[in-house]
C-alpha cells in the first residue's frame, strides 16, 4: 500500500521557454553597397545580430540541462 503512492507519481515538468528567447533569430540582411563604410556597419549590425541570438538559445540550452 505504501509503494502505490509512489507508482503513480508523474514526472517534474519543465516551464514552458518565455517568448523572447523562443523567437527565431532575425534573417540577415542582403548587402548591396560597394562602399567599404557601409560593408562594416552591415557586419557590425551582423555581429550583434549574432551574439543576442548567440545569447538566447544559450538561456534556452542552460534552461533545460
Amino acid at each position: 500500500m505504501i509503494l502505490t503512492g509512489c507508482a503513480s507519481s508523474t514526472p517534474p515538468s519543465r516551464p514552458p521557454i518565455p517568448a523572447n528567447l523562443a523567437s527565431p533569430c532575425p534573417a540577415v540582411d542582403s548587402f548591396t553597397s560597394t562602399s567599404w563604410d557601409e560593408l562594416m556597419k552591415s557586419y557590425l549590425k551582423l555581429v550583434f545580430q549574432y551574439s543576442e541570438c548567440a545569447g538566447k538559445h544559450a538561456a534556452v540550452s542552460d534552461a533545460w540541462d
